[in-house]
């Protein structure tokens, strides 16, 4: 990696990376976030902003406006029948036969804006509703489809709604483990599997090979950096892998579970290289910091100090040895950049 120093230059080259707590800046403290000489940096703090400045978005990774009713719908996929469903922020996808209809979760956000939806396109009742994974926001209004539903879900998804409000509807298609499950309603037939716990165990893949459509909620981030804390994922190293499972589906339009788009392979590619840059360097990062010389003159007696000294160290080599470039083709590549790097770093310290 160009310009990397050893341990040894710890102080002279983490100057100018952001820092949430207390940061020495020229010999005067500074208290909150700051962000020094970020590359792309764009937008200077105003009286009443965040003290924060962040990238700009790059332009192909601007969401949509949205029209009055505060949703677009539209087809996907290789053949009539499937639908993506966004308000922005939250996807989803259904499925319509001659008779039936089929969807993926029903986010809180979204709301009956689903079932509208559903309702500019067919008149055919729901009479499948699948449930993602457990995550409150993607299936928060599951209950709009009513008690006439077929609910479907992984039985690592049960076991998690068990404790959430008794208003969610319980599945009543229910399989374990890791094989794959075939949902055929009418000429659809999907393939669901539990390719996606990384994020959080049973969370789906969901394939319509007669589409090319593959749907799995907070493992990619189509032209978007991931998510804080890589979306709070469960197993933080298996994320890539998670990712390379998504490649090996020949999909014609990618849904994820946010933002606002329905992309094609090369999105989750490029996702894929990030991925691939940012676990890099967190394990690179892992090497370079020396415990002993960055806790030099903290209080020997308070070990949490100690470590979050550590830990912060390595957290901004990581960020460090991240390329810059990312701010101009992903959105967001800075805003989550130290959470991520601390989380990917810690992982391979105690997992890799």
């Amino acid at each position: 990696m160009k310009n990397e120093t050893e341990a040894s230059g710890e102080s002279r080259s983490l100057q100018g990376l952001p820092r949430r707590r207390l940061l020495t800046l020229g010999g005067a403290t500074v208290a909150g976030s700051v962000l020094v000489g970020l590359p792309g940096a764009a937008h200077a703090a105003r009286e009443g902003a965040p003290s924060r400045a962040f990238a700009p978005v790059p332009p192909r990774a601007l969401r949509r406006t949205m029209p009055a009713k505060g949703y677009i719908v539209e087809p996907v996929g290789v053949r009539d029948g499937a639908f993506h469903v966004t308000d922005g922020t939250y996807n989803t996808i259904f499925f319509v036969t001659d008779d039936r209809v089929v969807v993926v979760d029903a986010p809180t956000a979204l709301g009956p804006k689903t079932l509208e939806a559903i309702r500019e396109v067919t008149a055919n009742p729901v009479t499948h509703a699948i449930y993602s994974h457990a995550h409150n926001d993607h299936i928060g209004a599951m209950g709009i489809y009513g008690s006439g539903v077929t609910y479907v879900a992984h039985a690592d998804t049960v076991r998690y709604l068990q404790r959430k409000s008794a208003s969610l509807p319980r599945p009543t298609v229910v399989w374990k483990g890791r094989r794959a499950f075939q949902l055929c309603v009418d000429d659809v037939v999907l393939t669901l599997t539990d390719e996606g716990r990384a994020h959080q165990p049973g969370n789906l893949f969901v394939w319509s090979g007669s589409h090319r459509v593959l749907m799995t909620v907070d493992v990619a981030f189509p032209r978007w950096a991931p998510f804080k804390n890589l979306a709070i994922a469960a197993d933080v190293l298996a994320i890539p892998e998670a990712v390379d499972a998504l490649l090996r589906y020949p999909f014609r339009h990618f849904v994820g579970g946010h933002l606002d788009k329905a992309v094609p392979r090369a999105d989750i590619e490029e996702q894929r290289a990030y991925l691939e840059d940012l676990f890099a360097a967190c394990r690179r990062a892992n090497t370079l910091v020396d415990y002993v010389q960055v806790t030099a003159g903290v209080d020997p007696n308070n070990v949490w100090a100690q470590f979050d000294t550590y830990a912060d160290a390595v957290t901004r080599r990581a960020m460090q040895l991240v390329s810059p470039a990312w701010n101009e083709q992903l959105g967001g590549a800075d805003v989550f950049l130290e959470d991520n790097c601390f989380v990917v770093t810690e992982a391979y310290r105690i997992d890799g």
